[in-house]
């Protein structure tokens, strides 16, 4: 195990120093020279490589290395902080890389942006293994080129102190994300072994620390995570299913994660389906589902868009509900009937303002209040 005690970066061998020939006292890299340009793709390949300058004299000659590849990596979360936070991850090779990949982090793991850009670096690692390596032959280093200064401070320096710790912070805690850390700590430990005479195929990882506009690639890509995300949620099988269950499954599934779905909840006081609780109660659910669409219709907020937020685009199939609300609201004409589902569920409306019923629902109405007439009918 390498043991890092600090010192300039050069000194740790984690750290990926773009400018070598720059590093004693005094000196700096040349002006003008963005990091963002220290790269080369090859896109044949699918990967990228460092194109960094050497120093000859005064000159500077930038030259490719292709036996070092650069992967880019980055970790989003929504709602970050929150029980209904939802994070997602990227890697990037290169522009249009069959290796790229994004996607959301697994329910099983911590829903956070720190936990999202450890296993993003964690896949990095495991697609060149298992996808890239072999097609290039011999590799000297993985640089992982990141814009989380909670990913590089903790794979350079303090993974080392943790480790001896047993992964308990200063303040005697358990560290956030330690199994995650722990796992991609000892994968770089092993891809390393060449180096410490355990195998004859290795690798180092080194981590270069950037701003986040010179880790643009990756940005977007786990953003796009997000929408794919909620698509597939949204596109889940219910074949066979009542018209129901779409809508359902996305009140379930998709809606407790969506921006807007809980700005709107906020605003009319209604629950969304909670995250914490076991998400495949169905009858409960459908229980929030009839109190949120009689919250919809009371203050008139009952229309498609607001629907399609709430329950997606198969969101018809909530119309039967959505029918039976209009007319007891309407029938209720602003005064709580007094019946317990009344007073349970419209207790904290912010306002009764429905809309007006349309010329089938002023039909039905008008039955419903009409006298009941009974005939006989003499044998």
């Amino acid at each position: 195990m390498v043991d890092f005690q600090g010192g300039s970066a050069s000194a740790n061998p984690r750290v990926f120093d773009p400018f070598p020939a720059f590093t004693s006292p005094g000196e700096k890299a040349p002006r003008g020279i963005n990091p963002a340009s220290l790269v080369q793709e090859n896109r044949a390949a699918g990967i990228t490589n460092p194109f960094i300058p050497d120093r000859f004299g005064n000159l500077y000659l930038f030259k490719s290395y292709p036996r070092k590849i650069i992967i880019s990596v980055h970790g989003a979360c929504r709602g970050n902080g929150t029980s209904s936070a939802r994070a997602a991850y990227s890697v990037f090779f290169g522009e249009g890389s069959r290796y790229n990949e994004s996607g959301l982090l697994p329910e099983t793991e911590r829903q956070g942006s720190n936990a999202a850009v450890v296993f993003a670096a964690k896949r990095a690692l495991e697609i060149f293994e298992d996808r890239v390596a072999h097609n290039l032959g011999d590799v000297a280093e993985v640089i992982i080129k990141t814009h989380s200064s909670y990913l590089t401070q903790s794979m350079i320096e303090d993974v080392w102190d943790w480790e001896e710790s047993g992964y308990m912070d200063a303040d005697g805690k358990k560290v956030r994300n330690r199994f995650l850390i722990g796992k991609l700590h000892h994968m770089i430990e092993e891809a390393a072994g060449p180096l410490r005479g355990f195998s004859e195929n290795g690798y180092l990882t080194k981590f270069w620390l950037v701003n986040a506009e010179e880790n643009g690639e990756a940005v977007p890509l786990a953003e796009q995570a997000f929408t794919r995300g909620v698509k597939e949620d949204e596109d889940e099988e219910t074949d066979g299913k009542l018209p129901f269950s779409a809508p359902l499954h996305y009140w379930m599934k998709v809606a407790p994660k969506d921006r807007d779905a809980k700005e709107l909840s906020q605003r009319l006081n209604f629950k969304l389906h909670s995250m914490e609780d076991d998400e495949y109660d169905e009858a409960r659910a459908a229980g929030e589902v009839t109190a949120a669409i009689r919250r919809l219709v009371i203050t008139g907020e009952d229309r498609e868009q607001i629907f399609v937020l709430l329950f997606g685009k198969r969101w018809k199939g909530m119309e039967v509900e959505w029918n039976k609300s209009r007319l007891e609201v309407l029938q209720e004409d602003g005064e709580v009937a007094g019946r317990p589902f009344s007073i349970y569920h419209d207790a904290d409306t912010p306002c009764w303002r429905p809309r007006k019923a349309n010329l089938f629902e002023a039909k039905r109405l008008e039955n419903m209040a009409a006298p009941v007439v009974f005939k006989t009918t003499l044998y």
